[in-house]
């Protein structure tokens, strides 16, 4: 197959991997492009034409409803990321793009936070780990904005899946930013205010599971930094008050 054959193909094929009559069709049809990466032929994959593919399996949950994307069978939320993570293989080398597709990700509602950690996760393994350090905004870390919702969710009680998932993230990451760095990087504490501005937010919410492990969460935290560092930030005298 050539180059022009995919161009021509593309349309028919993002078709059947969205809307395909069933399982198998959507399956086979992902599987179909997550082979030609695979296989190191990605050469028949134009960057624009990658960009498509991601922002698409990106769009089957920005552009339906939470309930309708909850409802999709864990097996296929499973391939598409495989197949969104893949194309970062081509699209590292284009900074920008991977900043807005990944900030994309990141922005979907909190409610689909299983699906936006195994998302992002996929993404991380296809990105070279300098790219993960300094491949954000600003040269910060790429997945900085997601740390604070990976971090708390290793506190869930009552959704072990999304706490294993993220425990092994927060693992993922950390290795990967030492191996960038040459030295362990204290990541929790680097991005200490953010992930108290995340605390605070829980601990309004409604869900249970969600304040609860928004406090946990403080609490380790709390206990790695130093005292001067806790009374220096207005945000932690803020959750102070509103836990007590």
């Amino acid at each position: 197959m050539e180059e022009s054959t995919f161009d021509k193909i593309l349309p028919e094929l993002l078709n059947l991997m969205i809307k395909g009559h069933d399982l198998v069709t959507k399956s086979t049809a992902v599987t179909f492009v997550k082979d030609i990466i695979l296989e190191n032929k990605q050469n028949l994959i134009k960057p624009q034409n990658s960009k498509k593919i991601a922002q698409k399996l990106i769009d089957i949950y920005s552009h339906n409803a939470v309930s309708t994307c909850l409802q999709l069978k864990q097996s296929l939320v499973n391939i598409y990321a495989s197949c969104m993570g893949l194309q970062f293989k081509i699209l590292q080398a284009f900074p920008q793009t991977t900043q807005s597709l990944v900030q994309q990700i990141i922005q979907l509602p909190d409610e689909l936070e299983v699906i936006k950690t195994i998302n992002l996760y996929e993404v991380m393994k296809c990105l070279p780990n300098e790219l993960l350090k300094t491949g954000g905004i600003d040269g910060k870390m790429l997945m900085g904005d997601a740390l604070p919702m990976f971090y708390i969710n290793r506190y869930k009680t009552s959704d072990q899946q999304l706490k294993a998932l993220s425990e092994r993230v927060m693992r993922y990451l950390k290795d990967a930013l030492t191996e960038a760095e040459g030295i362990s990087p204290n990541i929790e504490l680097e991005n200490s205010e953010e992930i108290f501005k995340k605390i605070y937010s829980l601990l309004d919410s409604n869900n249970y599971d969600d304040r609860i492990s928004a406090g946990l969460a403080m609490e380790d935290l709390s206990m790695k930094m130093q005292s001067y560092d806790l009374g220096s930030s207005p945000q932690v005298l803020l959750n102070i008050e509103k836990m007590f």
